[in-house]
C-alpha cells in the first residue's frame, strides 16, 4: 500500500511541476511538495514556502521549521512519522528593489492549489490534520477561520477526519515579549492535544476532543460534542 500511495503522490507532483498555467509557475517555478510518511495517521499543513523552502524545494527547512521541529520533539512526535505540507505549492513573492520577497498569496492561488492540497490529503487519507496558521485554516476548516478564538478546536471534515489549527511557528518567531511567551504557551497546548489525539487513534482509541463538524462548509457543533 505504501508504495501505491507513494506513486500516485509522485504522480501528483509532477503534475503540478508540468502546470506552466497554474498560478506562481512563472514566478516561483520550483514546486515545494509534501515529505514524510505517506501512510501517516496525522498530517501538518501550512500556509506556504519560503526562500529557504524554494532553495531546497522541501517545506518547513527555514527558522520556522526549525520551531516546528522543537514543538514536535516537545510533544514527542518526529516529522518522520508524520506527512508535513503547504497549501501553496510554490512561492508567492513580489519584487521589491530587485529582489523576490514573500507576500500573501491571492484567493485565485489559493484556490488553484487547495484542489491539490485536497488531492494530496485523499491520497494519504491522515485521520488527523493540524493547520498552522489562518490561511490554511480557512483554506480546510471554514472560510472565516478566527484563530484567536478558534485555534485548539477539534473540528470533523465531510471526510470524518479530525482537523485542528494552531499558530504558525513563522508567526511565533515575529513575536516579542510576553505576547510571543502567551501564544507559544497556546501552541504548545494544541500540539499537545494534536499528539494526544495521534496516540490514541494509533492504539485505535478513539478521543472524544472538544470538537465541531463542517456542514456545508461552516463549522457548526458536533452532536453529543460541546463547542
Amino acid at each position: 500500500m505504501e508504495h501505491r500511495i507513494a506513486g500516485e503522490l509522485q504522480q501528483l507532483r509532477r503534475e503540478i511541476e508540468e502546470c506552466r498555467n497554474c498560478p506562481l509557475a512563472d514566478i516561483s517555478p520550483r514546486v515545494v511538495f509534501g515529505e514524510g510518511n505517506p501512510c501517516a495517521i496525522m498530517a501538518i499543513v501550512g500556509e506556504g514556502p519560503g526562500e529557504r523552502e524554494e532553495e531546497e524545494g522541501r517545506p518547513f527547512v527555514g527558522r520556522a521549521g526549525a520551531l516546528l521541529n522543537t514543538l514536535l520533539a516537545a510533544v514527542g512526535l518526529r516529522r518522520e512519522e508524520l506527512w508535513i505540507t503547504n497549501v501553496l505549492k510554490r512561492r508567492a513573492v513580489k519584487m521589491v528593489e530587485g529582489k523576490a520577497t514573500n507576500r500573501p498569496p491571492t484567493a485565485g492561488e489559493v484556490a488553484v492549489y487547495k484542489e491539490y492540497l485536497e488531492r494530496e490529503l485523499r491520497t494519504i487519507s491522515p485521520a488527523i490534520v493540524l493547520c498552522l496558521g489562518s490561511q490554511a485554516a480557512s483554506a480546510l476548516i471554514h472560510p472565516n477561520f478566527q484563530m484567536t478564538k478558534e485555534h485548539g478546536i477539534w473540528f470533523t471534515s465531510p471526510e470524518g477526519r479530525k482537523m485542528m489549527a494552531t499558530f504558525h511557528p513563522a508567526y511565533l518567531l515575529r513575536l516579542k515579549g510576553d505576547r510571543r511567551e502567551e501564544v507559544l504557551r497556546q501552541t504548545m497546548d494544541d500540539f499537545a492535544a494534536a499528539a494526544k489525539e495521534y496516540r490514541a487513534l494509533s492504539r485505535g482509541e478513539a478521543m472524544e476532543p472538544r470538537k465541531r463538524s463542517l456542514v456545508g462548509g461552516r463549522a457548526r457543533p458536533s452532536v453529543g460534542a460541546s463547542s
